[in-house]
């Protein structure tokens, strides 16, 4: 038995564990243990290859990690598979700036095969960052040398395959959403045939009445003023801050972002204001207002009878930022891709009172027969009149224009691809029943809310980086005969080749004679899928890691588990189970658990205020308010949030970290380590040989039993809690037992008999039950805080592997998950034992209050039951402490 280190030091632990771990090899020996057991089918929820994590990610990684190691404690052969989101719109972004392009028309230029590949190599590489990321936070055990990546063309054929059940099952079909057109060539223009200039436009600041709160207003800042004739909704960004502030000067209240209040109100208006009311994004979705131009065109009205969401909030979080305009964005979903997107998702009808040659339709009530741009002067006096017009400004910035007359270019909705996911409604909702959810609530209410109002899901986009949609359309427009190819051997079998990377533009050169009419050319559209295709996909496109000698993707799996946090209401769990219904018809995950968004002091934390917190800041202990203090200056390493995050807060609900309770946190974990620290020591001094103890049940006093009994109680509540994913408890729970129970109690009362000069008969007993008893307590702690409980194994337990019965000794996550013997329970001994501590509490408190010290003695304690009162089996602990 090695003496283990009188100071925790958490951070030099964490990484001679990670070290030993990677030498030793462990994760190849867990593998190899779980080989022919029961399978516990986990799916990780990919998060997108930014190459940095913060703590909303890690929490996220460190619940699903206790699980893993949990259930392969129980005896399951666990699915680790690592997932990366790697396409869409963030990396392009990203590429873009790298590259400094400032439109798309520059990625044409560059050459979209090698944006493509520039987009690969950077996923890759992030990848390699976060994996090691993912590893320092002790989450080592998972196949991480094998993760999915959606950008695989194994991957990509996965999702081909949902679009083809789609098809052939009459659930994918084509519609129309935003795009630009030429007014002069009347025609919509494809990506390529835009050239972007900059020019000048009024850009204006409005307030828009609330239909509910008297004297208040919406505010919103918009450049295109033509687009408020069809505007339906206003955007929020669902995680900003907001505030509702009562302008001194008008004597109205106006909502808007908070960041924006000081430089428009007090800045560019000069007025004086107060903040009444703070909000949080989503707090704000829903809330009703009056359409500006509702008199002047009178089919808004007829709009809000379509769907309840016509104007009212809604919420966008990719596409609204705090930082720039007011935090509020004006929604026109007939007029733009982003409005759209998000007024489908939301049920929002799509309305474009502008016809192909950019003149307002009938729908456009005052302004019919009008051109678009020549509205805009005309708009804005009407605002002015009505006084809702606070601020004009001369603002340049880049616009489309047509390639072919130099036309400006006018967003108007045009045909898209969409899965009929509404006729599904029924059995989206049947399905979302037969799910076990944690909390129940998000299941019951929140899911089966968004379920409720789905619409039809747009799936295509007019993108680059992305899973090609895998539509071949005939170019005769006396035919237009379609086919959606499933796989890269159907591709094979009917184009006669397919290319070695399935993304643009390699797979856009693959085109066919139509054998319908003989006259025309296949051609696949140019458009990608929505990335949350690729997600949603993940139980068949990523079958390669999860189900194993399985042939084809018909023959998938349900997840048993998931696990992510409440925006996948909207996004993930939606995605999943939509895919699964077009496809398959049925649902692909059994159990999820939901979890919130992670805050600090109750507030979004941010990078530009310097409130933002990232893993590496708690690893390497830089948090201002730990430098700041004496006492916490020395917390370091990830073992204490991994405690902290576990117990921190209920299933659904948001992470509030706290400093203070960040630091509390530790104290439980030093508190722990300190227990086993003084059981070492003593076990070392005594010469103490748990083998050599000869021992039986029958030399168990009523205070052995006890502790045995709670040990007991506890492997069985922690495995309920576990089983039933109720994993906020878990932390608390344990550390009663180890704190409270063994710490406080047992260790305190039996200290003396402990001592290296005491000869107690009962000494080498009192021992092996805290030998065992303490082997037990860290078995459980081994999921929650894998490299402390690895230290104090491989330097105080491992050497009695023989002892303890341990089939293998290398590590202590190789071991497996305490059983409870219901027989060594006793709840009434369990129970007599706390009203003897109550009891204790009072006769201290008596003391106190008498100005008796507590070590002074008393004759006797005189109890008066006020209810029936268990048995004093502990009397004599009672009287030891209370000094009577």
């Amino acid at each position: 038995m090695e003496v283990l280190d009188k100071r925790l030091n958490l951070q030099e632990l964490e990484e001679r564990i990670l070290q030993l771990w990677k030498e030793k090899k462990i994760y190849s020996l867990i593998r190899k243990k779980e080989e022919g057991k029961e399978i516990w089918r986990f799916i990780d929820g990919p998060p997108y290859t930014t190459g940095s994590i913060h703590l909303g990610t890690a929490w996220n990684k460190i619940l699903k990690d206790y699980l893993i190691k949990y259930k392969r404690m129980r005896g399951f052969k666990v699915t680790d598979t690592p997932g990366y989101d790697t396409h869409g719109l963030p990396i392009e972004v990203q590429m873009e700036k790298e590259l400094g392009f400032t439109n798309k028309q520059d990625i044409q230029e560059y050459g979209i095969d090698k944006f493509i590949k520039n987009c690969q190599e950077y996923a890759k590489k992030n990848i390699k960052i976060m994996n090691e990321q993912f590893k320092r936070l002790g989450c080592y055990f998972w196949d991480w040398d094998n993760p999915y990546i959606t950008f695989k063309n194994s991957y990509i054929e996965g999702i081909w395959w949902t679009l083809k059940k789609a098809w052939e099952k009459g659930l994918l079909y084509q519609f129309y959403r935003p795009l630009n057109c030429c007014p002069r060539c009347a025609t919509a223009l494809a990506k390529h045939e835009h050239e972007y200039k900059n020019i000048i436009d009024t850009s204006l600041f409005l307030k828009i009445k609330s239909a509910e709160m008297d004297d208040t207003y919406f505010i919103i800042w918009t450049t295109t003023p033509w687009t408020l004739v069809a505007n339906e909704a206003i955007m929020a960004n669902p995680i900003a801050e907001y505030a509702k502030v009562k302008i001194e000067d008008l004597n109205e209240f106006w909502i808007l972002s908070k960041a924006s209040i000081t430089h428009l109100i007090s800045g560019e208006l000069g007025y004086k204001y107060k903040i009444v009311e703070d909000y949080l994004g989503e707090s704000l979705e829903g809330m009703k207002y009056v359409h500006p131009l509702i008199e002047e065109v009178p089919y808004q009205k007829d709009l809000e009878n379509q769907s309840e969401k016509v104007h009212t909030i809604i919420l966008s979080e990719e596409y609204v930022s705090a930082s720039e305009g007011v935090g509020l964005v004006h929604s026109a979903p007939g007029h733009g891709p982003e409005d759209f997107e998000v007024g489908v998702a939301n049920n929002i009808p799509v309305f474009n009172p502008v016809d192909i040659r950019g003149i307002y339709t009938h729908l456009a009530g005052k302004f019919e027969g009008k051109f678009v741009f020549d509205a805009n002067e005309e708009i804005l006096d009407l605002l002015k009149q009505k006084g809702t017009l606070i601020l004009t400004n001369e603002v340049e910035h880049e616009y489309a224009h047509c390639w072919r007359c130099d036309s400006k270019l006018v967003y108007r909705a045009t045909n898209q691809w969409f899965f009929k996911t509404e006729s599904l409604i029924p059995e989206l909702l049947k399905k979302n029943e037969e799910i076990y959810w944690v909390p129940k609530w998000a299941g019951n209410r929140w899911f089966k809310s968004w379920l409720s109002t789905l619409k039809d899901w747009c799936i295509s986009r007019q993108r680059f980086w992305g899973v090609p949609l895998s539509v071949w359309i005939c170019d005769n427009e006396d035919c237009g005969d379609i086919i959606v190819i499933g796989s890269r051997m159907e591709l094979m079998e009917i184009a006669g080749r397919c290319p070695e990377d399935l993304h643009r533009p390699w797979i856009d050169e693959v085109t066919w004679s139509c054998k319908k009419c003989n006259n025309g050319l296949k051609k696949r559209i140019p458009d990608i899928l929505d990335v949350w295709l690729d997600s949603g996909s993940v139980v068949w496109a990523a079958q390669e890691f999860y189900n194993e000698d399985l042939e084809n993707f018909d023959s998938w799996i349900p997840a048993d588990f998931i696990l992510e946090g409440k925006d996948q209401i909207r996004g993930w769990f939606n995605s999943l189970l939509c895919s699964a219904l077009v496809s398959s018809n049925r649902k692909n995950y059994n159990s999820c658990y939901m979890h919130g968004w992670t805050l600090r002091n109750k507030v979004k934390m941010s990078k530009s205020k310097g409130t933002q917190i990232l893993p590496e800041d708690l690893i390497q202990g830089t948090i201002d308010e730990l430098k700041k203090t004496k006492t916490y200056s020395n917390i370091k390493g990830i073992e204490t949030f991994r405690f902290y995050s576990l117990g921190v807060t209920q299933p659904g609900r948001d992470f509030n970290f706290n400093v203070k309770e960040y630091a509390d946190n530790y104290k439980i974990l030093n508190t722990i380590w300190n227990v086993y620290v003084y059981a070492n020591e003593k076990f070392s001094l005594a010469e103490f040989n748990p083998s050599k103890v000869d021992f039986d049940d029958k030399n168990l006093s009523r205070f052995d039993e006890w502790l045995i009994s709670r040990t007991h109680s506890t492997i069985k509540r922690i495995t309920e809690l576990s089983d039933k994913f109720e994993l906020p408890w878990i932390t608390g729970t344990l550390r009663d037992l180890i704190v409270n129970d063994i710490s406080r109690w047992y260790i305190m009362l039996n200290r003396e008999k402990l001592e290296i000069y005491s000869e107690d008969p009962h000494k080498y007993h009192i021992m092996l039950i805290l030998f065992n008893t303490l082997f037990i307590v860290l078995l459980m702690l081994a999921p929650i805080n894998p490299m402390l409980s690895e230290e104090i194994f491989q330097k105080m337990f491992k050497p009695y592997s023989k002892l303890l019965k341990l089939k293998e000794d290398e590590s202590i996550h190789l071991q497996d998950w305490p059983k409870f013997d219901e027989k060594k329970i006793n709840i009434e001994l369990e129970s007599e034992m706390h009203f003897t501590r109550d009891l204790i509490e009072n006769v201290r408190a008596l003391k106190e209050k008498n100005k008796i010290r507590l070590r002074w003695p008393n004759k006797r304690i005189i109890i008066e039951p006020k209810e029936e009162m268990p048995n004093l089996t502990f009397s004599e602990i009672v009287k030891k402490i209370g000094n009577v």
